[in-house]
């Protein structure tokens, strides 16, 4: 999964922006739109998006943010949608149009196409009138994932807000610009992304010299998971098992799962743990399975009392199963 582009546009008092957009033929593209969009009066609120179509085709609505600061009223959206190609079936270049329902003083749209995408998460905002930063928490539940956020802070030419402006924490910053001059109408608009290589809680900032109205939507998209492959291989292991010994066998055992760990030297001699099948060869006529569980930070019998789950075990024998070596 990675990004493939990042664009921007931007127009002043319009009631539409329409632009051309090249799509890549990738599987898992999806394409994500942030659009902000302000008016310089907060007594006539009936200012909203009608529409946001790629190719003629409605986008989807993932979130939206509505603010009131100064007598002026602010929104931003963010907008998806799910292989704009559909499979060959639509061109690769298309056009991008939001229209509103009466004239704004601005329009800013951030484009950023990512590749490779199988799931995407809950989005995650926030907004303030004074503040000289802002930052979400995003916790992701899946990885490997690319965490999308773009924002917004009210232009003030006298305060340096626009070259201060720096992502903070986790966010690399994509991209920044501003829709205007005008003080206190216009915006100054940012985006950026994180890598998430793990499930945890990442942090999307951005900072700026002077206090002022922002506003910041982020969002976890998710990659398809790469299967991570261990083998391990003895001729002539001694396994014990009890008081029985089981000796002059090959045996080769394959795991393949999701960051499997393979532990060599414990008891019982080979010991394989991971989720999935694992996929025993051997001559010997009896296969006896021990199933352990941890309680803490000791092994345990998975049907003792104080197992930590119920775990269950299907072994299954094939008959002139062949492996080349």
């Amino acid at each position: 999964m990675q990004i493939y582009s990042v664009s921007t546009s931007s127009i002043k008092a319009a009631t539409s922006r329409s632009v051309q957009i090249d799509l890549p033929t990738d599987g898992g593209t999806r394409v994500y739109v942030f659009v902000h969009a302000g008016r310089a009066s907060s007594t006539d609120t009936s200012f909203v998006l009608l529409s946001a179509t790629l190719g003629g085709q409605a986008m989807s609505l993932v979130t939206s943010l509505t603010q009131t600061s100064s007598n002026r009223l602010y929104r931003e959206y963010l907008y998806e949608v799910i292989d704009p190609v559909d499979g060959g079936g639509n061109p690769t270049t298309q056009t991008l149009t939001v229209l509103f329902n009466r004239s704004v003083n601005l329009i800013g749209l951030t484009t950023i196409i990512v590749t490779g995408v199988v799931e995407r998460g809950a989005a995650v905002s926030d907004s303030a009138d004074n503040n000289n930063s802002i930052d979400v928490d995003v916790t992701t539940t899946l990885f490997p994932g690319i965490i999308l956020a773009g924002g917004h802070i009210r232009r003030r030419l006298d305060s340096g807000n626009y070259d201060s402006l720096a992502a903070t924490d986790d966010a690399v910053q994509l991209v920044k610009y501003s829709t205007g001059t005008a003080d206190f109408v216009d915006l100054n608009i940012f985006a950026g992304s994180a890598v998430a290589d793990a499930a945890a809680t990442y942090t999307m900032g951005w900072e700026w010299a002077d206090n002022d109205l922002t506003a910041l939507i982020a969002v976890p998209l998710y990659g398809a998971v790469e299967v991570a492959e261990a083998e391990l291989s003895a001729i002539d292991p001694e396994v014990v098992i009890g008081t029985a010994t089981l000796d002059g066998l090959l045996a080769e055992a394959e795991f393949s799962g999701v960051d499997p760990e393979v532990i060599l030297g414990s008891i019982p001699p080979v010991q394989v743990s991971g989720d999935g099948r694992l996929y025993l060869s051997t001559s010997a006529q009896n296969i006896t399975v021990l199933l352990l569980a941890t309680a803490g930070e000791l092994w345990t019998i998975a049907d003792a009392a104080d197992a930590v789950e119920q775990l269950g075990l299907t072994v299954t024998r094939r008959k002139g199963y062949l492996t080349p070596l």
